[in-house]
């Protein structure tokens, strides 16, 4: 309160000289960002008056007001001084009337007895006055804040919301960004080499206070204190408009995302432990939590317990982990508990319970219309498969087997009929209705669920296609065949496509009634009014139908044909 008081006398008394002829004047912010030792406490004069004794390292004055419109000589000295004689630097500043503030002093008193910038930038000492400052922010409900680089020896830095906004990019040491604004909510920020894309550290940002609020953000002290008089090892800060200054604790965080794919009846449901505790209570079989910020750098014990567990002595599986600060997983709960009580992997492959992980999964697609997914192989009975667009088209997931998963494939958000193959691509096993069109933009995990013979598996649930998003949201796609129905597939030709009232089917069957039947993207199915087969065609009365993506599959003896009709 004394150094306050002091600050605000030796100000009046300036400002009531220069009153005399004016009454211009400007608000500035002073924070107080140098890190050498040296200067761990300052005096500033103003004009010759001291205005603020003692002041601290990491420390910020509010907004204050200050004469406009005219020269001040602004020295900085010891903490110790006695006079305006004793300063080691002085700045000559003029203010513009209006005009808000913040002067940053920043840099070492002798850059010779620290490590140099590795931009080749002086770090000598210096105050950095940057205007057009907000005293509020602009967007309610938000935090506003520019960003300084204040680390000597640190190169070219990003500041990043952890999996979203880029804040600030390739900011040089002792530069000022412009403002960002974001929710007043809680944020993993990561700080990163630039030339590289690495992260330096990471912070865990809590601006759920700071509504409405302005702020500087500024990264503070050295990147190695042994090379620098064993100064203050860097770290993150905020000083906010009324002078308050907030250190950001330094965190080390992955994120995770956890899939329920084991098809056991026994897992139906599974608790998942970390640290002992409950992380993921009656976790689902075919279900997705979002992606969950976990400890990282340091060994984790994550154990599984079937569903209504009361405590961590009831896991019936652990797994010991350790995460890499900064990077997203997938883990996949996968297989049987007892595998004597279940078919064999036809491949010969390992079917035991156990938690598959991915360590290069992204949060969002790189294009906005696109959909970037992992394809996993879910199901223990079944042998080597692909996946691939019905009849001529590509084959998306080439040679899976059981437990294993691809890289990141980028599909475009269509819509899709696919096969589920033999490794040849010669038999198909079943065809789904792929609907990617809701998915544009967004990151998911394409994977197989159940089992090929639910009567050899404990009657566990059949084979399933299913796409979890990072969000946790999980749909199936429809199935437009039976799993089992090794089969003679073709393709249907509709014209016109899309339909209006009537379109015509044309196939190759033989008989005189085939069976028909239409199923939309939702996997409800519909009777049309149809005429009989007339040189292997079929007219179909469309005019009830909602406008939307349908498949047709026309049966005709041990034959079916398939093909996707969009009704306008």
């Amino acid at each position: 309160m004394k150094k306050k008081l002091l600050l605000l006398l030796s100000l009046s008394i300036i400002q009531g000289s220069y009153y005399l002829t004016s009454a211009q004047t400007a608000l500035v912010q002073v924070i107080h960002n140098a890190p050498d030792p040296s200067a761990d406490t300052v005096d500033i004069y103003v004009n010759g008056l001291l205005v603020a004794g003692d002041f601290s390292f990491r420390q910020a004055t509010p907004y204050l007001a200050v004469p406009a419109g005219f020269p001040l000589n602004v020295g900085v000295a010891p903490g110790s001084s006695v006079s305006v004689n004793d300063t080691l630097k002085n700045f000559e500043i003029t203010f513009t009337n209006g005009q808000v503030y913040t002067a940053i002093a920043n840099g070492v008193l002798n850059p010779g007895n620290f490590a140099a910038n590795p931009n080749s930038l002086s770090t000598l000492f210096d105050l950095t006055v940057t205007p057009n400052m907000l005293l509020t922010s602009q967007v309610a409900g938000s935090t506003g804040f520019v960003f300084q680089h204040g680390t000597t020896d640190a190169p070219l830095l990003n500041l990043v919301v952890r999996n979203d906004t880029m804040l600030a990019d390739h900011v040089a040491y002792r530069d000022v960004t412009g403002y960002s604004h974001l929710t007043a909510a809680s944020y993993f920020f990561d700080v990163k080499d630039a030339n590289v894309d690495t992260i330096l550290s990471t912070y865990a940002v809590d601006l759920s206070m700071y509504g409405d609020s302005t702020a500087v953000f500024f990264t503070s002290g050295f990147m190695d204190s042994s090379l620098n008089q064993g100064g203050p090892v860097m770290s993150l800060f905020a000083a906010f408009s009324d002078g308050s200054v907030v250190e950001f604790p330094q965190v080390a965080i992955a994120f995770l995302q956890a899939i329920h794919n084991s098809a056991d009846p026994a897992a139906d449901s599974l608790d998942i432990y970390a640290l002992g505790t409950l992380a993921v209570d009656n976790f689902y079989f075919r279900t997705a939590t979002n992606y969950l910020a976990v400890p990282a750098g340091i060994p984790l014990d994550v154990g599984v317990a079937l569903g209504n567990s009361t405590s961590i002595s009831d896991t019936i599986r652990n797994f010991p982990v350790i995460f890499e600060n900064g990077k997203n997983y997938i883990a996949l709960a996968a297989g049987v508990i007892d595998t004597t009580l279940f078919a064999p992997n036809p491949d010969g492959n390992n079917i035991a319970f156990d938690l598959k992980m991915i360590d290069y999964a992204v949060l969002e697609a790189a294009t906005g219309s696109d959909v970037d997914y992992i394809g996993v192989h879910g199901v223990t009975d079944a042998p080597t498969l692909d996946v691939a667009v019905s009849t001529t088209g590509p084959v998306i997931i080439d040679n899976a087997s059981y437990g294993g998963f691809t890289p990141y494939i980028n599909g475009i958000a269509a819509s899709y009929n696919i096969d589920v193959t033999d490794a040849n691509n010669t038999v198909v096993y079943s065809s789904w209705l792929a609907d990617l069109v809701p998915f544009a933009g967004q990151s998911a995990v394409i994977f197989s669920s159940g089992f090929m013979n639910p009567a050899l598996n404990q009657n566990g649930a059949s084979f399933g296609l299913f796409i979890a998003l990072s969000d946790g949201s999980v749909f199936p796609f429809i199935n437009i065949t039976s799993i089992n129905e090794n089969r003679t597939t073709g393709k249907l030709m509709i014209s016109p496509n899309p339909a209006g009232a009537f379109t015509t089917v044309y196939y190759k069957g033989a008989s005189s009634n085939p069976v028909i039947e239409l199923v939309n993207a939702y996997g409800q199915s519909f009777t049309v009014e149809h005429a009989e087969l007339k040189n292997q065609s079929v007219s179909l009365n469309t005019v009830n139908l909602q406008s939307g993506i349908y498949f047709i599959r026309i049966t005709d003896g041990s034959a079916s044909y398939t093909g996707k009709l969009v009704v306008e």
